[in-house]
């Protein structure tokens, strides 16, 4: 393939007159080029965002499996773990199984978030983006006695 285009830049750049089917076809695949170029680097930056998502609650639900639930702490700890990150906390929407769940009751963190996809607007798309909704599941481990 880089062949091709190397030989096809020196046809084009030896010749006195220039073809017009030529110049056209290098625009376009440059174009082309740099659009995938985009699509994939778009969609890794929304996996590594996904991911970065995904880290902070997995930390967060082995914090809440000790504690047996979320408290206030909990979601300033996600947050505060996500701004670390880089990312905007703002953007994110987080619940939680609320504190003081017996043991062996299950557990879970819930957020959404969406990311905007650039990589659409060279095709002429305007404000695409990703949703991103998951739901961390865990198990309470301590076990609460009752009032005696």
């Amino acid at each position: 393939m880089v062949a091709y285009i190397r030989r096809r830049f020196r046809f084009f750049f030896r010749q006195e007159r220039g073809n017009a089917a030529d110049i056209i076809g290098l625009f376009f695949f440059g174009y082309f080029a740099v659009v995938m170029v985009a699509f994939v680097v778009n969609f890794l930056m929304a996996s590594l965002y996904q991911g970065d998502l995904n880290y902070a609650a997995k930390e967060e639900m082995g914090v809440m499996t000790v504690q047996n639930g979320a408290d206030a702490e909990s979601e300033q700890r996600f947050r505060d773990m996500i701004r670390t990150m880089g990312h905007d906390p703002n953007k994110v929407t987080f619940t939680a199984t609320p504190r003081l769940v017996q043991r062996y009751d299950p557990l879970s963190i819930h957020y959404t978030s969406t990311y905007p996809l650039w990589a659409y607007k060279l095709l002429g798309v305007a404000d695409e983006t990703v949703k991103i909704d998951e739901t961390i599941p865990g198990t309470a481990r301590v076990l609460l006695r009752g009032g005696d």
